[in-house]
């Protein structure tokens, strides 16, 4: 049957009946009238694709809930704990295929605005030029620092044609922060006033990086037009990661793409200090001399005016520029206006699938967005529709009989007085129950205290890490967790504290950092260094873990080989022992339920063959 709301982003729309469907209901803010896009029409239907979804998950939860006595407790509860995350990551993306759907819209509208004068700048970091070694190993490749590329690509409208060129930045040695971002930025529209003098406006989307969206890089929007002779108009931050390709420069360069090497001592410089209140959950700006609006999502409510006083910024300053060689170079055409009738060079034609036309054998290459019915020739004409058209969404159609069916199905399972069929995938809503305003919206991370019980235990797993010099995975830690049990067999943990990988990461990177930081002269970026090769040194040690027990042997945070030495092994009750024999394989046929000494025995044999008990 395939996805349970399988075709989600096609019925996405500025209004809608449906609440799974109206973007604007969906991100607006209850809280704040000025971020808020009010309906003109009740969601009084239901989409039964999304429906079918919460159904298949509430049936998953009650059937784990009502098969307790299938489950062994700790099983159960590990069991209820990954439901209730997959719920929560399954809600998370569907929020953001909504989200990804109107902030799209921001780049449709700055296109239609281009003009002479106008220019589309998209940005992001390109992955690290590494060097290698003949024949590297993934576990070498793994956690290198390399030279930082840079891209920015401008879009321009000249002539009815589409015009384009990349600057490239490489930086060595130096961090991907906010202060490198807006120098470059600053250095982009710089170049493009200084050979195109007419660019006077420009608009800027960028990915949701740290190193983009933050607030001394939105007040420092300010400057640029003093600096560069080019303001910037709008900032917007799309919710998707990751929008380029990476080209490689080769064979004397591409046409278009223009490259400036940095040195990593320029590339720095003292950003203001500047406090916008919840500026992570703000996602488009737009500036005026005196003021900048912002909206949580693209044009959802009138947007929330703050003064350029209210920000703090600074006084115009030198202070962000430098100077750098670029390489030449000019805007290269890349697409025309769009013609109603197919072109025989393969930039324009169009054959539409699923709305009546026929469909055209020759035609090769579809669009990937899903529900978008455009199809090209050309792989060129495909690009070009994906970096500047605008897809046009058609839901799925399915026959009589299949809609029929699926009234039929739902009529049966509703009240038949009180569920009128709608048509195919909608039906009115009986029980009044719909999702809340701007549930699309996102939340807060909220910080979690850790209880003494898990510091401990976050700690043993650490410190055995450091002993082994095998760190610790957190996913592996996370899941041992949900397992992890006291000498006496009892649950250590319940399911409401139990960590995910990405709390354990955290917490293993502030220890990492706090033990780093005791030792003189350890710089920031080697501090960075460490932590980023300990986040990715798995590999390695999964290798190593397979081939041969390692010093010491442990199972969860139990070090075996300091409890034999201690002659502590017999604080273990009986039923833990079992289980650390069954975890290295130890054979206990034949044992007798309640003797401790022969279970000891076994692991004593086992923890012999370990090197710290041949020194």
């Amino acid at each position: 049957m395939g996805s349970p709301w399988h075709g989600n982003e096609v019925h996405v729309s500025d209004s809608s009946s449906v609440a799974d469907h109206c973007s604007g209901h969906a991100l607006s803010d209850s809280k704040d009238s000025e971020l808020r896009s009010l309906c003109s029409h009740t969601h009084s239907l239901k989409c039964l694709q999304c429906e079918r979804l919460s159904d298949v998950l509430f049936c998953m939860e009650r059937y784990l809930v009502e098969s307790n006595t299938k489950f062994a407790p700790e099983e159960l509860e590990d069991l209820l704990y990954k439901h209730s995350e997959a719920v929560k990551a399954i809600q998370s993306w569907k929020a953001h295929q909504l989200r990804s759907v109107r902030q799209d819209a921001a780049r449709t509208v700055c296109l239609g605005a281009l003009n002479e004068s106008t220019v589309l700048i998209t940005q992001d970091w390109a992955m690290r030029f590494l060097p290698v070694k003949y024949r590297e190993s993934q576990s070498d490749w793994f956690g290198k620092r390399g030279i930082s590329w840079h891209i920015s690509v401008v879009t321009r409208k000249n002539k009815g044609q589409y015009e384009s060129q990349s600057f490239v930045h490489i930086v060595e040695n130096t961090s991907q922060d906010s202060s490198v971002v807006l120098r470059i930025t600053e250095h982009t529209l710089r170049s493009l006033k200084e050979e195109n003098p007419t660019i006077d406006t420009a608009f800027l989307r960028q990915d949701n990086a740290g190193c983009y969206h933050n607030s001394a890089v939105i007040a420092s929007c300010f400057l640029m037009k003093f600096n560069t002779g080019i303001s910037v108009r709008r900032v917007d931050f799309s919710d998707p990661q990751g929008e380029f390709k990476t080209a490689i420069l080769s064979n004397g360069g591409v046409n278009g793409v223009r490259v400036a090497v940095v040195d990593a001592a320029v590339a720095t410089c003292e950003l203001p200090q500047v406090k916008l209140d919840g500026v992570s959950m703000l996602n488009n700006f737009e500036f005026s001399s005196e003021a900048v609006t912002v909206w949580r999502a693209f044009d959802v409510g009138q947007g929330k005016q703050i003064s350029k006083s209210k920000l703090h910024v600074p006084n115009f300053s030198q202070a962000c520029r430098f100077d750098c060689n670029v390489s030449p170079g000019d805007f290269v055409v890349v697409s025309q206006e769009t013609s109603k009738k197919p072109g025989l060079d393969g930039t324009l034609e169009e054959e539409t699938k699923g709305d009546g036309d026929k469909e055209d054998a020759t035609v090769l290459f579809s669009c990937p967005n899903e529900g978008c019915v455009k199809m090209y020739k050309r792989h060129s004409g495909l690009e070009k529709h994906l970096s500047f058209g605008k897809c046009r969404m058609i839901p799925e159609k399915e026959d009589l009989l299949d809609k029929a069916k699926r009234t039929y199905h739902a009529l049966l399972k509703e009240d038949t007085n009180t569920a009128k069929a709608l048509g195919a995938g909608t039906v009115e809503m009986t029980d009044g129950v719909s999702l809340s305003e701007g549930w699309a919206l996102k939340t807060a991370k909220k910080s979690t205290r850790f209880n003494e019980a898990q510091k401990k235990y976050l700690e043993d797993k650490f410190n055995l890490g450091q002993q082994t010099g095998h760190k610790q995975d957190p996913e592996r830690v996370a899941k041992d967790m949900r397992f992890a049990k006291k000498a006496d067999g009892s649950r250590l943990f319940s399911r409401n504290e139990f960590l995910s990988a990405q709390q354990i990461q955290s917490f293993f990177s502030r220890m990492a950092s706090s033990k780093l930081r005791q030792v003189a002269g350890i710089s920031d970026s080697d501090i960075r260094a460490a932590q980023y090769e300990q986040e990715l040194c798995y590999t390695r040690q999964v290798v190593l873990d397979e081939v041969q027990l390692q010093h010491p042997i442990a199972y969860d945070n139990f070090n075996l080989c300091d409890m034999h030495k201690e002659r502590s092994l017999k604080t273990l009750s009986i039923a833990m022992l079992k289980i650390v024999c069954e975890y290295f394989g130890v054979c206990t046929d034949g044992f007798h339920a309640r003797r401790k000494a022969e279970y000891i025995s076994a692991l004593e044999e086992l923890i012999k063959a370990c090197s710290c008990c041949s020194i």
